[in-house]
């Protein structure tokens, strides 16, 4: 289930787009790194990169490197977002409710119209312990 949103959350085109990818997910149509990554993307694209989303979205830089680092170096044959050399291995039950909540929480922050000075930064204390 989703945290509640504020009073001031609009569903933006992004927020959509990340929704129905997280809905893909739930109903099993697409891997977890790949769909989480992909919102990852969204994000840094609506800021002009990872750092200035950061700050736009006031999310702590450790979260979403840690969300990057995640959707790139984990996975196995069928999940894996990326093949390397080196094996991958894959997610531990951890970091899958990491991940998802952190989806849930970019979802909801993109939604979040209120003033930056108003928003709680999302720390990697707020989400599940790795």
């Amino acid at each position: 289930s989703y945290p509640a949103p504020t009073p001031d959350f609009r569903v933006t085109p992004g927020v959509a787009t990340l929704y129905n990818r997280y809905q893909g997910y739930r109903d099993g149509k697409e891997p977890l790194q790949a769909m989480a990554y992909f919102c990852l993307t969204v994000l840094e694209a609506d800021a002009g990169g990872r750092r200035k989303a950061a700050v736009k979205h006031s999310i702590h830089e450790l979260v979403l490197g840690k969300l990057g680092e995640l959707t790139s170096d984990r996975g196995d044959r069928s999940t894996a977002r990326k093949m390397s050399k080196v094996p991958v291995r894959p997610l531990s039950g951890g970091e899958i409710a990491w991940i998802e909540e952190t989806i849930k929480r970019i979802i909801l922050r993109m939604g979040d119209q209120r003033p930056l000075a108003e928003l709680p930064k999302i720390m990697m204390t707020d989400l599940p312990p790795l």
